[in-house]
């Protein structure tokens, strides 16, 4: 709980500080007071989960473990003993989009849209968030936007999250998690395009999902780096090697860091991003700064190196009884882009646990209307 609570503190007071006061708990960096305010905060948080063949396991492990994630949100308490470490969420939305994209061709020079090998659809998934078909067994919801309000029962919306997160086993081998976040939440007005010359979802296919003053986080779930594609041209790279190791052909990590924070202009503090992915395991936790991605990106297993009896060409970050991760270089790298508060966590865990209570902690003092007092006579 003192973890927790020095944790939550310090990141939102490294966000910036407010005006009011309210609880009181000692702050680590500056050795002040550092006061949490309770609000209603609107919260919409996206989950983005691969679908490909080596997922099942994964998914499971994110459904059934869930409702203890959605429960300390929802009542503010991080390690369930009766005392709120933060403001609790009361007016939640929860969407799920898959990391199927579809794939790009070469017609001549141009790179044009097309299915994945095995697909009928050229957009995949397309950064549609999936819809809950209303049974029982996924607690009576329906519609592509789950909502947890104050009273309302988080065990029904824990059972509609694990329907659609288990996104199958089927989508496209290539996976492109950036892409589909940015689709998913950028709206049609947005100069931003994507395959194809197409636009973002938030005000079609997902509009009602975004709030216009929420606070909006990211949590993606893979096993694979992200490979959002711009360039087809890979196709023409003779050898596999060449094609697990070239990242030419893949969007910037600057259209990201900028896409998300367009969500919010001026207010880039209002998003906030997570990774469950390919990580080794003691290196699990915040990523404040560049600096911070730095030192994970720089360890020796965090490196592309070509394995070609590995599924995915490439020595795992992380392995157990269930996963095996690539190294997920460019989403511990959007991380560190984004300016603070963001988390990484290895996607190699038997359970739900440890991601759970590094992304709630994380999200818990981003939440959190903190003032930090400076130190007397400061």
């Amino acid at each position: 709980m003192v973890r927790a609570l020095m944790i939550g503190c310090w990141l939102s007071c490294a966000w910036g500080c407010g005006s009011r006061t309210g609880l009181a708990v000692d702050d680590p960096e500056d050795a002040g007071p550092c006061v949490m305010v309770p609000e209603e905060p609107q919260l919409d948080l996206l989950f983005v989960i691969d679908d490909s063949a080596s997922m099942e396991a994964e998914q499971e492990v994110l459904a059934r473990g869930f409702e203890g994630f959605a429960r300390a949100l929802a009542t503010g308490d991080l390690d369930g003993d009766g005392v709120p470490e933060f403001p609790p969420v009361t007016d939640l939305h929860v969407g799920v989009v898959s990391t199927d994209m579809g794939w790009l061709r070469l017609e001549g020079r141009r790179s044009v849209p097309a299915p994945c090998p095995g697909d009928t659809r050229t957009f995949g998934d397309d950064g549609v968030l999936r819809e809950v078909d209303g049974s029982a067994a996924c607690g009576g919801a329906s519609g592509r936007v789950l909502s947890l309000g104050e009273g309302d029962s988080v065990g029904a919306f824990s059972d509609a999250f694990a329907c659609i997160a288990r996104t199958g086993t089927d989508g496209c081998g290539f996976e492109m998690p950036l892409e589909a976040t940015l689709k998913a939440l950028t709206t049609r007005a947005s100069p931003l395009r994507f395959a194809g010359r197409t636009r973002g979802h938030a005000d079609d296919d997902n509009v009602g999902f975004l709030r216009e003053d929420s606070l909006i986080a990211v949590v993606v779930v893979t096993d694979e780096d992200d490979g959002s594609l711009a360039d087809a041209s890979f196709d023409a790279e003779a050898t596999a090697e060449a094609r697990a190791l070239g990242e030419a052909w893949l969007h910037p990590i600057e259209r990201y860091v900028e896409g998300l924070r367009a969500l919010r202009p001026g207010h880039p503090e209002r998003v906030a991003f997570a990774a469950v992915a390919g990580i080794p395991p003691d290196l699990g936790g915040p990523i404040d700064s560049a600096e911070d991605a730095a030192r994970v990106l720089d360890d020796p297993r965090m490196a592309r190196v070509f394995d070609p009896s590995e599924r995915t060409s490439l020595v795992p970050a992380c392995t157990s009884a269930h996963s095996r991760a690539a190294p997920a270089r460019r989403l511990v790298e959007l991380a560190g882009a984004m300016g603070g508060g963001a988390v990484v966590w290895p996607i190699c865990e038997d359970d739900f646990r440890g991601a759970a209570g590094a992304i709630a902690t994380q999200l818990g003092g981003w939440i959190a209307d903190v003032t930090c007092a400076a130190p007397d006579g400061g």
